[in-house]
């Protein structure tokens, strides 16, 4: 199914964001999964599913970060849970230091940050290892 215009745009602000806060402003480590890029951008696999944005930094105390954006169609489905609380996982279980960034409209901030709360509590997970920015608009 082709992306949704929400979804290209809560993307490309994601990217946006992660440059911002975990690279530096350098958007050359970051791979997507969207159309339009080569398949050495794309994102690969992580615990069963596909992240939208994928990016490796250097420097800082962040050096993984794994990005998804969630429309409002799709923030409270099944799929929605199991994909974020695979890459909750994956980020509290890795020896370094990796977060999760989810994007979603403005209006569904806080529904986001309590489905990860509620995936943390139940799995025992840390809940500093996932961020929900409030910044998207889209």
């Amino acid at each position: 199914m082709p992306e949704s215009i929400q979804h290209v745009r809560l993307v490309n602000d994601l990217c946006g964001y992660i440059c911002n806060e975990f690279l530096n402003g350098d958007s050359g480590t970051i791979l997507r999964d969207s159309s339009g890029v080569s398949a050495h951008e794309r994102c690969y696999e992580i615990n069963g599913y596909i992240p939208d944005v994928i990016a490796k930094s250097f420097t800082g105390s962040i050096d993984f970060v794994i990005g998804e954006a969630k429309t409002n169609r799709d923030i409270e489905t099944k799929h929605t849970a199991l994909q974020l609380e695979s890459y909750l996982t994956f980020c509290s279980q890795e020896s370094h230091s990796a977060i999760l960034v989810v994007a979603v409209p403005w209006a569904y901030h806080r529904i986001a940050r309590q489905i990860l709360f509620n995936i943390a509590r139940r799995k025992n997970l840390s809940t500093s290892k996932f961020i929900v920015p409030g910044i998207f608009r889209a």
